[in-house]
């Protein structure tokens, strides 16, 4: 699937910290070659546009521009405009039914929006403000949302059937556990977690058994979480070696807390899902 391609390190790098590649006669900012991490899998062409859109719900977005002075291609406007739309329906209208129709997988989202804490939500600020930057790759659109801490969430859209679908689980980041259960509840299974991940110099109590010793953050989370990456786990992969070396990066990652370890406030990366938070599972 097309939207797969988002999950490697350029494109997650890219969207979380608002680089961009030049599309047309967009104005060119490039990417440092030390920040991308090569992928099998291709790497999306981001255009930015350096335009907002704040519009309260069932309006038309107006843009604060002029689009012959950024020379703005007229399809990528016209995407732009589309997914601004999409948007205003999710989070403006109160209704879960909105968002179901709104959504990639609402199969899936649905039930875990249902189930999610109220301080884990996504709260963005209303009328809705969302760019300035954004990027048209194939069926993917990717853009940012301002929320009402004043900070800006990564936002992806898959093209589909002449509307875009919300990416739900990574605009929230959501997780299967939250840090607190993880330590508290440790159970000896696999979690799904999304996480800001860095390396770190404390000393994992993991005995002589050669690794990298993670900080991992969340937005969703008042403390980080302490986690032991194996080096034959990072060594195995192209995604595993940029998770070796992270500084907050955000990862989607399958971790297990057993009682001896979560005791002292440890979990171990038990696989590395993939670079940003977008993906299937």
């Amino acid at each position: 699937m097309l939207l797969l391609a988002v999950v490697v390190a350029a494109a997650a790098w890219m969207i979380w910290h608002m680089w961009s590649i030049p599309l047309r006669a967009v104005p060119v900012q490039a990417v440092p070659a030390a920040a991308v991490v090569k992928s099998e899998t291709p790497t999306p062409v981001t255009a930015t546009s350096g335009v907002s859109s704040s519009f309260p719900a069932k309006s038309k977005p107006k843009l604060p521009f002029d689009e012959k002075s950024v020379m703005m291609p007229p399809e990528v406007r016209q995407e732009f405009d589309l997914a601004c739309e999409v948007l205003g329906r999710a989070f403006t209208s109160g209704s879960s039914v909105a968002l179901e129709e709104c959504v990639r997988h609402p199969e899936v989202t649905m039930p875990r929006v249902r189930a999610l804490p109220a301080s884990r939500g996504v709260l963005p600020v209303i009328p809705l403000e969302i760019g300035p930057k954004f990027g048209v790759t194939g069926e993917l659109l990717l853009t940012t949302l301002r929320l009402n801490d004043g900070s800006h969430r990564p936002v992806v859209m898959e093209r589909k059937d002449g509307s875009y679908l919300l990416d739900w689980e990574s605009l929230t980041g959501w997780c299967e556990a939250s840090f607190t259960e993880l330590l508290t509840r440790p159970s000896g299974k696999t979690v799904l977690l999304r996480a800001q991940c860095s390396q770190s110099s404390a000393k994992a109590p993991f005995g002589a058994e050669k690794g990298t010793a993670l900080v991992l953050s969340h937005p969703a989370e008042r403390s980080s979480l302490s986690a032991f990456a194996p080096e034959s786990l990072l060594q195995a992969t192209a995604v595993g070696k940029a998770l070796a070396t992270a500084h907050d990066t955000p990862f989607t990652l399958r971790v297990m807390a057993d009682t001896e370890h979560a005791a002292h406030g440890w979990v171990r990366v038990v696989d590395v899902v993939c670079t940003g938070w977008v993906t299937d599972k």
